[in-house]
């Protein structure tokens, strides 16, 4: 008998920022087109649950957690139960990423970013496949993430010393470990696993993702529409929540006003979910704002990308996809981190419509030639199409076969089935 995958259960922490959350979008309808009848439910302290729900997926939401980036050591503490504690805190998260599995009863488990979950409370999802493993209950398990970690991030973040388990350990309990990225520029097992020989026929890189291929994007009319602007050029900035986000705006604000770039040019200002409300405040406050348009958080703002004159922002994965998939020309402002996750992304890009400077440039005007330049420019013609229906059917057909030929055979069900009674007569009695 042929089986197939009824329910997939997704987890992802994204309590930190919102990139996790349009992955693994992007992951889940990619699976969906060629397998609708999937129900997918999706574990997560993301902020933006209206992503998923607005798809007609299922969210279990966490309570939030922050990593307070801006102090020594970055921290992480509760979002909003403060008085709870951050052990607690996890505990509890914890204990819902548990009570889920056991109730919705997935036939495959996805794991985003961190092997072992956020401060390791994936770890017992970890434990629950290695004590199942071969048994009528056992799940596929399999973790995707975009490939690029920083530094030590992910061994310390999957518990290296967690009752005996580091990341290695950990990652032989993984069916499928998917990249997404490309081979060249990241080798995840050299990097991440240690180059563990045993473990190298299990990764999967699968290229990059995006929420939307090129050919859904929409008009420019119906963007415009859509996002209530006016038919002229577009400078679209997007800073994220950390850094010198106003000294870098209020820069940039000037420049667009003082005419340099010409008096038609409208600048388009994406506030973060995360973004400080003060910062925001005082931006709408300055003199240079009348001529800005500030737009709250969006999902879908590769439509916006695309149609855009210049972009200006982060290093993200996310981001700096839209961009080479769109061709719109952009001056990349990588966010520095400890990781140095988005420093090494920017440096591998070689695309001429792309221009990378760092914050300090910017704060000092050093990059008013290379806007100006930009804005002179016919955008580029799109170089990439990255396809997430075909990352889902790759990730489809590796269940498919893993469900029928990874799990016992019809042979052995019965066997099993009697042993595991067998067991719990002896657990009872």
């Amino acid at each position: 008998m042929v089986r197939t995958i009824k329910r997939i259960l997704i987890y992802t922490h994204n309590s930190i920022g919102i990139g996790h959350a349009f992955r693994t979008l992007a992951v889940i309808t990619g699976i969906r087109y060629h397998r609708p009848e999937i129900d997918f439910l999706v574990v997560s302290g993301t902020s933006i649950p209206q992503i998923f729900l607005d798809e007609g997926i299922e969210v279990l939401k966490l309570p939030g957690i922050k990593k307070d980036v801006e102090t020594p050591g970055s921290r992480l503490k509760p979002r909003h139960l403060t008085t709870l504690g951050t052990s607690a805190l996890m505990e509890l998260r914890q204990r819902l990423i548990m009570d889920t599995l056991d109730c919705f009863s997935p036939d495959v488990v996805m794991v985003e970013h961190y092997m072992g979950g956020l401060m390791s409370e994936a770890m017992p999802l970890i434990r629950r496949k290695r004590a199942h493993a071969g048994r009528l209950d056992d799940f596929a398990l399999i973790h995707f993430s975009r490939g690029i970690f920083g530094g030590l991030d992910h061994l310390s973040s999957c518990g290296k010393s967690d009752q005996g388990f580091d990341v290695v350990s950990i990652a032989r309990h993984f069916d499928f470990i998917y990249i997404l990225e490309d081979p060249e520029n990241v080798d995840f097992n050299g990097e991440v696993l240690g180059g563990a020989p045993d473990l190298q026929h299990r990764i999967h890189y699968l290229g990059r993702i995006t929420g939307k291929t090129a050919h859904e994007l929409l008009p420019r009319a119906e963007v415009l529409r859509r996002f209530g602007l006016v038919d002229r050029p577009i400078v679209l900035v997007t800073l994220g929540r950390h850094g010198p986000i106003l000294p870098m705006t209020r820069k940039l604000m000037w420049l667009v006003a003082s005419g340099r770039f010409g008096q038609d040019h409208q600048m388009v200002f994406v506030i973060d979910p995360y973004l400080d409300r003060e910062i925001v405040k005082t931006l709408r406050k300055e003199q240079a704002s009348g001529d800005v348009r500030f737009l709250p958080f969006t999902p879908h703002l590769v439509d916006l990308v695309n149609i855009a004159n210049l972009v200006i922002c982060r290093a993200g994965y996310n981001i700096v996809n839209e961009v080479l998939m769109t061709g719109a020309p952009a001056l990349v402002i990588p966010e520095p981190h400890p990781s140095g996750e988005q420093e090494r992304r920017a440096r591998s890009i070689r695309e001429r419509n792309i221009v990378v400077a760092s914050e300090k440039e910017v704060l000092e005007g050093q990059v008013s030639d290379t806007l100006a330049d930009f804005l002179s420019r016919s955008k580029a013609s799109p170089g990439y199409d990255f396809d997430k229906y075909a990352i889902g059917r790759r990730m489809v057909n590796d269940l498919d076969h893993w469900m029928n030929k990874g799990r016992p055979v019809e042979s052995q069900m019965k066997s099993l089935s009697e042993n595991y009674s067998l067991e719990l007569i002896q657990v009872i009695s």
